[in-house]
């Protein structure tokens, strides 16, 4: 007799287990979590400030302007908090408001704001910050 085969199927079958874990709740994300119609980026002093405020977002709504700090977001604290981190926070439920703690330029604090997620547009209209409408034709 020679050795049993038998082994090798055990083995592999565990690999396609250790496989499956690896992609477990991978990257993809519920359709029913939104953002905050805000983008946020990590400036010189580690903090979170607001980049980009979406027209049609809740923060816009809120009064959330570009180079504001985000200190808090749900009451979770945004020190030291990879972008990831930020970004996996601002998502949440459609109809779930969050709560940012928002300092803004000369201001002596910072305030509370209850930011509502609203329906981003759908993707078929292309949405550009950039451009204004005074930039239609021409173009080179």
């Amino acid at each position: 007799g020679g050795p049993r085969r038998a082994d090798l199927g055990q083995r592999s079958s565990e690999m396609d287990v250790s496989l499956m874990l690896g992609t477990a709740g991978g990257t993809e994300q519920p359709a029913s979590l939104m953002g905050l119609g805000v983008s946020l980026v990590k400036n010189a002093m580690g903090q979170a400030e607001v980049a980009n405020v979406s027209e049609q977002g809740g923060a816009h709504q809120a009064g959330i302007q570009p180079g504001d700090l985000v200190v808090e977001i749900d009451g979770a604290s945004t020190e030291g908090l990879t972008l990831q981190d930020l970004s996996s926070l601002l998502l949440g439920p459609a109809l779930q408001p969050s709560e940012l703690l928002v300092q803004s330029k000369g201001k002596p604090r910072p305030r509370r704001v209850l930011v509502h997620r609203t329906p981003k547009p759908p993707a078929s209209s292309k949405y550009d910050f950039h451009s204004g409408p005074s930039s239609l034709g021409g173009g080179g």
